[in-house]
């Protein structure tokens, strides 16, 4: 019997998937991804989202962490998820703001520009994104949304 080195140790650990990977599957119904979340930061805190993945994550709890911004933006028939109020995303979401430069990197992201599905450019300010298929949607083209999913943003 041989004494186990560093390497066979690390080899055997459990090897989490990045949770930019979980938020942007979306083969993966949403409310499956925000579970896999959970279970991720339970198992490997401080993994934390970024770029576009920490996009839609945000533009998300926006709408949901507030019940009262919730009522405001829901779409028809829509229920604010339980996941709203998981200690879990909320640690997520802060540590991910945090590890983007907080604030002041948000306001760059929002600056950045990226397509609609219209073929129009537009910073990220004025975009909204499905967060069922990830695609995004100008104000302009707001009546042909991803209808029967939830856009954000």
């Amino acid at each position: 019997m041989h004494a186990r080195n560093s390497f066979e140790d690390a080899a055997n650990e459990p090897q989490h998937e990045h949770p930019n990977t979980i938020v942007l599957d979306f083969a993966k119904r949403f409310p499956d991804r925000l579970q896999l979340l959970v279970d991720h930061w339970r198992d490997a805190p401080g993994q934390v989202v970024d770029g576009y993945a920490f996009f839609l994550l945000y533009c998300w709890h926006g709408k949901h962490r507030d019940p009262a911004t919730f009522e405001r933006w829901k779409q028809p028939g829509q229920e604010r998820s339980p996941f709203a109020d998981a200690p879990e995303i909320r640690d997520l979401v802060a540590a991910s703001l945090a590890a983007i430069g907080g604030q002041a990197g948000w306001v760059r992201m929002l600056g950045r520009r990226d397509y609609c599905e219209c073929g129009q450019t537009s910073k990220l300010e004025n975009l909204s994104v499905c967060v069922d298929c990830g695609r995004h949607w100008c104000w302009e083209c707001s009546g042909t949304r991803c209808r029967g999913h939830e856009v954000v943003g």
